[in-house]
């Protein structure tokens, strides 16, 4: 028997196996209803294979282009990725399967591994039937002929990790509350205590990201820095992947401006030094539509499956992402109707990203389907019309609906170049762009909302108003910058856009005698650029210590103080109602430090005090009146204050063995 006949057979008893397993649930396990359809999918997909391998590709019945099967035709033709793509279905099936029947603090590691699996073996299915297997003369030999290139970028890479990494426990100086509820949550994953990645948990939010912070934590250190550490690398990833999407839609001279451009935007600089879950938006954003475009080019099924997984795994983090699949459908929907036989031409490479994005998606997708609440609890307390907001502003206003949709559209598209963030997340005091780029914007914008009709300026379009709309207008208090990071990377397409543009125009009516003045030109103003953001970021807005409010530099700066002190002591807090000793900022700093909150106002002598332990007594200064009850318990106390610029912030008075 030849290799041709062994796997004939193989696809033969392959498709009869799944299909006996499938009518066995039918038949025996019929409480497994969802079982047996999945076997006989598989079989259905093993008999087809057969079926064309024997019997060929069957003739059109009219004179008509039939539809584009071409990846899942390679794939289904070669043993190999055959069997790759049903060994990943299979993972996929079972790891669906252990994730719907367990419950409780078990171990999910196991279906982690399962999902993992199925998402690299149905990549590596397409990859075996397109024999694109990687091999190392090929990469090297590709990247000498693009070295310069690749120097470019790995420069201008480098020099944004510099700027994410330099200073990374101290700027922002303040530590935010919503940072140490993440960190905490990622703590409980090292503890043991949070075991399943495919669910959400604090402030809805998909717990996967947790356990990524966790791994940061076991790899830099479980303190601010290794849990910052995290955003530091995916903010650093953003710009090659930024270059890779504008290179493919553009060319490489606006590609080198972008990416520059997002290395030193103040804005990205920013989230990618907090412990948050916002910078991941932009890297699967430019990473999806990255592979998506080269697909296009390419018509390589690979491609798409990449851009797939990579929109399946942007669902576990920041709601921001959930404009991506919209972003995608909306993509694809004016290629479908501006190129004749777009979906005929590609319906297989589509399908390819759509069950990529499927598979990865899939347990998360089964959770929000027990757990309907959980897919919308944040956009239930956010959004304009599901809050109630647009329905109670009138009254307590007095201003009509309409005065105040024209606010929320003002504030929402004008954030990049008029309004600032109102936010304690970001609060600069200048809008998300610097002047200069503001400018550049709205010319990037006019320009491309003229161009909408090519595909590379309807992705721009598209993606500009989408985050205008479902970031801003739609949602309470904009420009708020959290629900705008995954706008940052068209953003400085926009403005690079428009450079790029404005200095060929200006060589045309001869400005510049040769393409070199012009690169010269482009290198002064983005320079320029660079100064502005980074001296605004590191010279003025570093210092005002405004992130995450006044409570934040409290916790941080009161967390310090505990963590070096030591000893035996027990901490008694007179912040509430303003400030609790829960506070995240405390929790994750101070781990390990006990401590209470005193919530009602002293009335005589404090009979909490344990006195077993040294006590360390913490006052916010609108309670200081209190501290004089405590001195009067205990006279031969040490006090000291905390202040910045002539304002105490809060009061420490060290007690000894009560």
């Amino acid at each position: 028997m030849n290799a041709r006949s062994r796997a004939t057979a193989l696809l033969f008893g392959g498709a009869l196996a799944f299909a006996l397993l499938g009518q066995l649930y039918f038949a025996k396990r019929r409480e497994y209803l969802w079982d047996g359809i999945f076997f006989y999918v598989v079989a259905a997909i093993l008999f087809l294979a057969l079926v064309r391998r024997v019997e060929g590709r069957p003739a059109p019945a009219v004179v008509q282009r039939a539809i584009s099967w071409a990846p899942w035709d390679g794939v289904i033709q070669r043993p190999l990725s055959g069997f790759l793509l049903a060994f990943s279905l299979t993972c996929s099936f079972f790891a669906l399967g252990l994730f719907k029947g367990r419950s409780g603090s078990a171990s999910y590691w196991d279906v982690f591994a399962l999902w993992l699996t199925s998402g690299l073996l149905f990549l590596m299915a397409f990859l075996a039937a397109e024999g694109r297997w990687p091999r190392l003369r090929t990469l090297v030999e590709r990247a000498k002929a693009h070295r310069r290139e690749i120097a470019w970028v790995g420069l201008c890479t480098l020099v944004a990790f510099v700027l994410r990494f330099v200073a990374l426990d101290s700027i922002p100086a303040n530590f935010g509350g919503d940072e140490g509820e993440m960190g905490m949550e990622a703590i409980r994953v090292l503890r043991g205590d949070l075991t399943n990645m495919f669910v959400t948990g604090w402030l809805s939010h998909p717990t996967l990201f947790f356990f990524l912070q966790a791994l940061s934590m076991k790899l830099f250190g479980a303190n601010v820095f290794g849990l910052r550490m995290l955003s530091v690398i995916v903010g650093t990833l953003t710009i090659p992947t930024l270059y890779l999407l504008v290179r493919e839609l553009f060319d490489r001279e606006m590609a080198l401006v972008a990416t520059a451009l997002l290395a030193v935007s103040h804005f990205h600089l920013h989230y990618s030094r907090l412990a948050s879950n916002n910078i991941e938006d932009p890297l699967f954003a430019t990473l999806v539509f990255y592979s998506l475009v080269r697909g296009l080019r390419s018509k390589r099924g690979s491609d798409y499956v990449l851009s797939g997984l990579a929109l399946g795994l942007s669902q576990y983090f920041y709601m921001g992402s959930r404009l991506i699949p919209l972003l995608v459908m909306a993509f694809i929907g004016f290629l479908a109707t501006t190129k004749r036989d777009f979906l005929r031409d590609n319906l297989g490479h589509l399908v390819a990203l759509g069950v990529a994005a499927l598979l990865v998606a899939l347990p998360l997708l089964a959770y929000y389907r027990q757990r309907p609440d959980a897919f919308m609890a944040r956009l239930n307390q956010v959004g304009i019309i599901q809050s109630g907001w647009l329905a109670r502003e009138p009254a307590l206003t007095g201003k009509s609906t309409r005065q105040i949709l024209t606010e929320q559209f003002l504030k929402s598209v004008l954030a990049f170049n008029y309004y600032t963030d109102p936010t304690f997340w970001y609060r600069a005091s200048i809008p998300l762009l610097d002047f200069l780029s503001s400018v550049l914007l709205v010319f990037g914008l006019a320009y491309s909302m003229y161009r909408f009709q090519d595909r590379a300026h309807f992705l721009l379009d598209a993606w500009f108003w989408a985050v205008i709309l479902f970031g801003g207008f739609l949602m309470e208090n904009p420009p708020s910058s959290p629900r705008l990071v995954i706008g940052i990377p068209v953003a400085c397409m926009l403005v690079a856009l428009a450079l790029v543009k404005l200095a060929r125009y200006a060589q045309e009516m001869g400005f510049f005698q040769a393409p070199l003045p012009r690169h010269l030109f482009l290198a002064v103003i983005v320079t320029l650029i660079a100064f502005l953001n980074l001296r605004y970021y590191f010279v003025e807005y570093t210092p005002t210590r405004i992130y995450g409010n006044p409570t934040a530099e409290i916790g941080t700066e009161l967390s310090k103080y505990l963590v070096v002190r030591g000893g035996d002591f027990k901490v008694y807090f007179f912040g509430p109602p303003r400030m609790y000793f829960t506070y995240g900022v405390i929790r994750f700093m101070a781990r390990g430090v006990e401590g209470m909150d005193v919530r009602q106002p002293l009335a005589g002598p404090p009979t909490f005090v344990d006195p077993g332990r040294e006590a360390v007594f913490v006052f916010l200064p609108e309670r200081r009146s209190e501290l004089e009850v405590v001195r009067r318990t205990y006279p031969q106390g040490k006090l000291w204050e905390y202040e910045r610029d002539g304002e105490v912030k809060f009061i420490v008075y060290e007690v000894e063995r009560p």
